[in-house]
């Protein structure tokens, strides 16, 4: 039996008895066994040394590699396939794959679809096990399928809440409990009959859109104006949706980036940067009262709830803010441009990018002083968007405002 390299073996809710013979060999002639609380329990009686793998898997891999050098028979026990979200996807990459040997049982998402009679080759798998709930919703607006393995048993509740909190109410959850054991349950609920309910930890749930999109589904970018709540007519603070587009680009938005919107007006940037990023977090800062209540409507008409609107002025409401930013838009500045691009630059993130949009000359002049004064990079793009506008039975085209887009980041 070949033992110089770390044995990695997955197990079913059924454990031993779900491993061939050679496979439970290996196990027993192990002299380090390590894995979660449960694996180990299947074989209460084994005379190796034991770890418990929690959240210490530097100090797993340590003691793996001190094995290694005296070659010592090791086994490494994980859920279901070890190299989807488990165990074994962090040793393959800590060592290298002739020193690492995978052998994976049917994994809990297999039993899950097998289990609903769902095929599963379009579906979105997501994992928030020790993982932020929100990693559900990217896919949520997109997927008609989609497999969660779950953190314990209230997480399906969590999730239709989640779902609920940013209007995502359109799917069944299917919950499978105790999967591969002669016990397993497979259940169809609402969201809404998921709330407050506790399930059996070992659960995994498949949530099924009601009225599948197929392909054609999208995400829109650039919405029209009208569809946001804002101060009208010509009094509306809101970034028109080209421009919009333009600077959200410019941003480079990551699923989890933290967003400054500085001058919010409407929120309109922050909406759409929170359905780009979100598993981020966008807060948008606004002097004004009436625009911070349009900021809320557009929250809550969006189902944008990684939105944070901060009622204050730049840059003092800036202190309020925990997160430093990945990515600052500034639509306006009061007449503080460079206080605010100073707080900008002291709190960015070091890849981080910094968008502003400037209607005048002279806004503009402010602006690359203060960007110079700190030492920022920096690239400008002047925009002239015309639209068309309909004139008798023929149409025309009505220029909008020339906006002139400035981008600025840290040098090096």
């Amino acid at each position: 039996m070949d033992w110089n390299k770390i044995y990695v073996i997955g197990l079913g809710d059924d454990g031993p008895a779900g491993l061939p013979q050679k496979t439970l060999d290996r196990i027993e002639a192990a002299q380090f066994l390590a894995g979660g609380e449960r694996h180990l329990a299947f074989f209460p009686n084994h005379p190796a040394i034991k770890l418990v793998v929690k959240s210490n898997l530097k100090e797993l891999a340590q003691r793996l590699e001190e094995g290694l050098g005296r070659q010592e028979r090791m086994v490494v026990l994980a859920s279901g396939d070890p190299l989807f979200y488990g165990v074994g996807g962090y040793l393959a990459k800590r060592f290298s794959a002739d020193r690492v040997a995978v052998l994976p049982a049917v994994s809990a998402m297999q039993l899950a679809f097998a289990a609903a009679g769902l095929s599963w080759d379009e579906a979105s798998l997501v994992s928030v096990h020790a993982k932020p709930l929100e990693r559900i919703l990217p896919p949520a607006r997109e997927a008609d399928v989609i497999g969660v393995f779950t953190e314990d048993g209230a997480t399906p509740g969590k999730i239709a809440g989640l779902l609920a909190q940013h209007g995502i109410c359109d799917f069944d959850a299917i919950v499978c409990e105790r999967l591969g054991n002669e016990t397993q349950t497979v259940r169809r609920f609402s969201l809404a009959e998921l709330n407050g309910q506790m399930f059996d930890p070992l659960n995994t749930v498949l949530l099924v859109r009601k009225q599948p999109r197929g392909p054609k589904s999208r995400l829109d970018l650039g919405l029209p104006e009208e569809q946001f709540a804002h101060r009208k007519p010509k009094l509306g603070l809101i970034t028109k949706s080209e421009i919009r587009i333009l600077s959200i680009a410019k941003l480079r938005l990551s699923p989890d980036a933290v967003v400054w919107d500085i001058g919010a007006g409407s929120g309109s940037v922050s909406i759409e940067s929170a359905r780009i990023a979100a598993l981020g977090r966008i807060y948008a800062i606004e002097k004004n009262e009436e625009d911070i209540e349009n900021v809320r409507e557009n929250i809550a008409r969006f189902h944008t709830a990684n939105v944070t609107p901060i009622l204050g002025r730049a840059p003092e409401a800036l202190d309020e803010i925990p997160a430093d930013p990945d990515a600052v838009f500034i639509g306006g500045s009061a007449g503080r441009m460079y206080d605010i691009l100073e707080a900008v630059s002291r709190r960015l993130k070091p890849d981080g990018r910094i968008v502003l949009n400037l209607a005048t000359v002279e806004n503009l002049a402010e602006t690359i002083e203060s960007i110079r004064k700190l030492g920022l990079q920096h690239e400008l793009m002047q925009v002239q968007i015309s639209r068309g506008a309909p004139i008798l039975d023929m149409t025309r085209f009505e220029a909008l405002n020339p906006v002139v887009i400035v981008t600025a980041w840290k040098a090096g």
